[in-house]
């Protein structure tokens, strides 16, 4: 099973897990992707970062996390 979760994530917010860097262990290395979010992400940014994820089976999981760190920058920029 992969999970993606898209959450509020920062400093001092319980429980300070979630990192985009968490991606699993063990068996499960890899099958889990973490799209931390900050206060104040608009619609169409949260749009763009759920499109990317959406259609996991289409892309391999390589890709994937590259494209959570890309997508994870732009919005962390744009704010």
């Amino acid at each position: 099973v992969m999970t993606v979760s898209f959450h509020k994530y920062g400093d001092m917010f319980f429980p300070g897990t979630g990192d985009a860097k968490e991606i699993g262990e063990r068996e499960g290395k890899f099958y889990a992707i973490n799209v931390p979010l900050k206060d104040g992400i608009d619609d169409s940014s949260f749009t763009r970062l759920f499109k990317t994820f959406s259609n996991v089976e289409q892309i391999r999981l390589l890709e994937i996390a590259w494209a959570a760190s890309i997508s994870l920058l732009m919005v962390l920029i744009s704010q």
